[in-house]
């Protein structure tokens, strides 16, 4: 990319106070004369002009069109004033607010107030003006506050202004009392003047706001002639130029964006990245240490969500018990914020997040759609399948969250005779599926640590040499190793986020029956072991230049072997139920809902950084 030219931008501001002072004397405005109106560079820009390169569409010529499908809101709003609630005001006809604006030749967008907020997010938006710029904020309040829960949304008010707050998005939608966007002061003997040449009064309410909607020109009708009014200051604009100027130079050369310098990768770089590390000025929390706290409150879905595989939904299964789904995680000294769905959405508005790996990483994925799926409106939602990719797609976000099937993430490929070869050096025929998403959730432990009775190669392969046998751990490295290649090559840490979740757990211990008929979580572990599966990854991402988050839920799931399906991960009839043990326990995956929710949180929490 491009460095910034401020030389450019100089050049420009010295070009504006020359023409600025040539023109110092013979271009002081005059209020009273109108040929400022016919010059063709000093035209008013009328903002709902919208060009494109076929056609030139004016908003503000057309017809009022009747359609039933209006009004967006209706006069129980909250937040409407009682001089404008007409219908509640005994108005008996109500066809006036059944109309819609159709401008020749285009049309305009229906309101969509989900994606308004999220464009909106962490933004100030303030109408500035008399009382008909408070109809409009009041309309606009309207138009958002019923997408947003009770609880969520507030008014506050400071001087002339007023404030409403979606809290979820971090957005403000204001008005502030200025009719005349000038001071109208008290003087003696309480005469009111109109200073024409102050504003500061109003103004100050205006700073730090991210957009602005001032009054038209056309609300301004004093009753004096225009001419009275004191000419623009010139000279206060070259002042500002100049200011533009002096801090144009003075950060000239230290403000250039070197985008191929690679001073982000500093000595600290090197070492991993622990996710659930999150730091104030006061202390430092550890997500990964804590204990399981019953909350009432919790399952934050059920298992009727349509996204769950049988495998997964016990409760529907047949489990009689599920106080499994009540536990969240509570780290020591801090907290992890509850899953907010509609927060969740306007954050990855226009983002792909993926989730790379095994079954175990599938079953975070299922968690996580059904996270967000309860709040998206049926027919704009939907499940796409791409080679051995899957996309949840909540449309009118235009958010997919996707899960790709790389359980070892190197290639596994059929070889001579069938037989299944693992290629330590070879990634692309997964990776092609990794490429444009925005944020990438990678796992891959367990499929490297089957037995070789249940494992899934004969061979492993590494450039031309073809193995029998090799120490699984040793293996394991070499494929991380290909993955952390593929990733420093590849992807860009401006663009991407790069997630990796460390190793979930098993209670597979006598034949899987160590998680059958357990009902709550473990208070502590008997002994501390870190898996040698971590060690490897810690390894390997330390040698990185791509700075990727490791996010460890391996020990507070170790504490959790009431969380997993056992004998529930199919339909039981009567019979079978009886003699469970006749059937295999899977200590592996994890009932949804349940443990995998937790990892979401605090993914969710990650991705708010």
């Amino acid at each position: 990319m491009a460095k910034p030219k401020f030389q450019l931008l100089c050049f420009i501001l010295f070009l504006s106070i020359f023409l600025c002072l040539f023109h110092g004397e013979s271009s002081e405005l005059e209020l009273d004369d109108e040929s400022w109106l016919n010059e063709e560079d000093n035209e008013v820009i009328m903002v709902q002009s919208r060009h494109d390169s076929r056609n030139k569409c004016d908003f503000s010529t057309g017809k009022w069109v009747y359609d039933l499908s209006y009004p967006l809101y209706d006069s129980s709003c909250p937040y409407l004033s009682t001089a404008v609630t007409c219908q509640k005001n005994g108005r008996p006809d109500s066809d006036y607010e059944k109309w819609k604006w159709k401008p020749q030749g285009c049309s305009i967008p229906r309101f969509d107030a989900l994606n308004f907020l999220g464009r909106m997010r962490r933004k100030r938006i303030m109408l500035v003006g008399d009382s008909i710029m408070r109809n409009q904020w009041e309309s606009l309040v309207c138009l958002v506050q019923g997408v947003i829960p009770t609880g969520r949304k507030r008014v506050t008010y400071s001087g002339p202004s007023m404030a409403f707050h979606a809290m979820d998005f971090e957005t403000s939608i204001e008005f502030s009392w200025a009719p005349l966007l000038v001071e109208l002061k008290q003087g003696p003997q309480n005469k009111r003047i109109l200073h024409l040449d102050l504003i500061e009064d109003n103004a100050k309410y205006w700073r730090g706001v991210d957009i602005l909607v001032l009054l038209h020109l056309g609300t301004f009708t004093p009753s004096f002639p225009l001419a009275s009014m004191a000419k623009p200051k010139f000279q206060l604009l070259c002042f500002i130029l100049f200011l533009c100027i002096f801090l144009c130079l003075f950060h000239g050369e230290s403000s250039e964006l070197e985008l191929d310098d690679e001073s982000w990768l500093n000595e600290e770089d090197n070492e991993v990245i622990m996710v659930q590390s999150r730091h104030d000025s006061r202390n430092k929390c550890d997500f990964s240490t804590g204990k399981w706290v019953y909350d009432l409150s919790y399952p934050l879905y059920d298992s009727s969500c349509p996204y769950l595989s049988t495998a997964v939904t016990c409760q529907k299964n047949g489990r009689p018990d599920s106080d499994y789904e009540k536990w969240k995680w509570k780290p020591h000294g801090c907290s992890i914020p509850r899953f907010d769905a509609l927060n969740f959405l306007g954050r990855m508005r226009r983002k792909r997040i993926m989730l790379v790996g095994d079954s175990i990483m599938r079953n975070q994925w299922e968690s996580l759609v059904c996270l967000v799926q309860g709040v998206i409106p049926t027919g704009r939602k939907r499940v796409t399948y791409s080679g051995p990719s899957m996309a949840f797609h909540a449309m009118d976000f235009e958010t997919s969250i996707e899960f790709s099937w790389a359980p070892l993430l190197v290639e596994l490929k059929k070889g001579p005779q069938n037989k299944r070869i693992l290629h330590l050096d070879l990634i692309e025929d997964n990776a092609k599926y990794w490429r444009g998403v925005d944020i990438l959730v990678f796992d891959s432990a367990h499929w490297w640590t089957h037995s070789d009775q249940w494992s899934s190669w004969d061979y492993f392969m590494e450039g031309n040499g073809l193995f029998k046998s090799m120490n699984p751990m040793v293996a394991y490295e070499k494929g991380l190793t290909t993955w952390a290649r593929w990733v420093d090559l590849n992807l860009d840490p401006r663009k991407t986020k790069v997630i990796f979740r460390s190793m979930s757990p098993r209670h597979n211990r006598e034949n899987g029956w160590k998680c059958y008929n357990q009902k709550q979580p473990l208070a502590f572990l008997s002994h501390q072991h870190i898996p040698g599966q971590m060690l490897v990854l810690q390894g390997v991402l330390r040698r990185m230049r791509f700075p990727v988050y490791l996010q460890d839920i391996t020990t507070m799931s170790a504490l959790r072997k009431d969380g997993h399906p056992s004998v529930y991960g199919r339909v039981m009839d009567q019979a079978e139920k009886q003699h469970p043990r006749d059937f295999s326990s899977d200590c592996s995956h994890w009932c949804l809902p349940g443990v995998p929710d937790i990892w979401n949180e605090l993914l969710n929490d990650l991705l708010k950084e």
